[in-house]
């Protein structure tokens, strides 16, 4: 697992990072059909007004729950060309680290019009897309002014509880889907960009990226809370996937039952709802005493 995206705080989202991207606002897309392929920009897109434009998701895309409903495409990393262009769709939103895709430069050659957007790891990315579909879909930015206005009084508030925790807690982020499937998040990744967004720190600085999880580096890092995505089964199992992490009875997490498990898409995911999920967590980190 990589993490393809920078920490830059962008201030709009259409330029590409390769010279040769389209450009995403060279004009305004008249009653669209839209795919989106990013969790985060269907959550914008439903924000902004435009969710029954939406004709096709990806897997990543749950919330809210009405986008569910839309036939799914699979995953980013294994898009199907033919499978896209079935649903008729006029406008496919992808996030920047996907622009060289085959099946979307398939579908571009079909002549679809694919939209890259940039979208940080960083606090600030649900201005940039807000900015950037605002700018795409030609809405005025008093349609999402409020949306935005609202997101930075979280930001403020977060960051005045930031101030007042005691201690900076090391936190540390496990990636766990299944047996053999269990990552440790190293620097430059959302998950590093959130702890230290709750005012908590990564202690995972010695390699970037992801990298296959071991006992020697999770008892090293030694975390005082652990951080992990929720099964979406319930607390009960949640509790039962911590049997396969291996020496976590031994980590001050673990003597201390110091463990947050959160929805993905929500707590990683830097869209719309990434300030209340980092809300969230402080606040549960408080909760054990920090």
């Amino acid at each position: 697992m990589r993490n393809w995206f920078s920490f830059s705080f962008v201030l709009f989202a259409l330029a590409s990072c390769q010279p040769d991207a389209p450009a995403a606002a060279s004009s305004v897309i008249p009653e669209p059909r839209i795919i989106s392929l990013s969790g985060a920009i269907t959550e914008t897109v439903y924000v902004l007004g435009y969710g029954s434009k939406v004709v096709g998701v990806d897997v990543t895309s749950t919330y809210p729950p009405e986008a569910q409903l839309h036939p799914k495409v699979g995953h980013v990393r294994s898009l199907n060309a033919e499978g896209l262009l079935s649903l008729q769709p006029t406008l496919i939103l992808a996030e920047q680290s996907e622009f060289n895709s085959p099946a979307l430069k398939q579908v571009e050659a079909a002549g679809i019009r694919v939209a890259y957007l940039e979208k940080p790891f960083s606090l600030e990315a649900p201005d940039v897309l807000f900015q950037s579909l605002g700018q795409l879909l030609g809405l005025p930015a008093q349609q999402y002014q409020r949306e935005m206005e609202r997101i930075a009084l979280e930001r403020e508030q977060l960051a005045r509880r930031s101030k007042q925790l005691d201690s900076r807690p090391k936190v540390a982020f496990i990636y766990s889907r299944g047996k053999g499937q269990m990552l440790l998040a190293g620097k430059n990744t959302a998950a590093d960009a959130m702890i230290q967004a709750v005012g908590g720190v990564n202690p995972l600085q010695d390699f970037e990226d992801f990298r296959a999880f071991s006992q020697e580096g999770l008892l090293a890092a030694d975390p005082d809370v652990l951080l992990l995505f929720s099964t979406g089964q319930g607390t009960e199992a949640d509790t039962q996937s911590l049997a396969q992490i291996q020496g976590l009875e031994q980590t001050k997490a673990g003597k201390n039952k110091h463990i947050v498990f959160m929805d993905g898409n929500y707590v990683l995911g830097f869209g719309p709802r990434s300030i209340a999920a980092a809300l969230e967590l402080q606040q549960k980190i408080i909760e054990f005493g920090y």
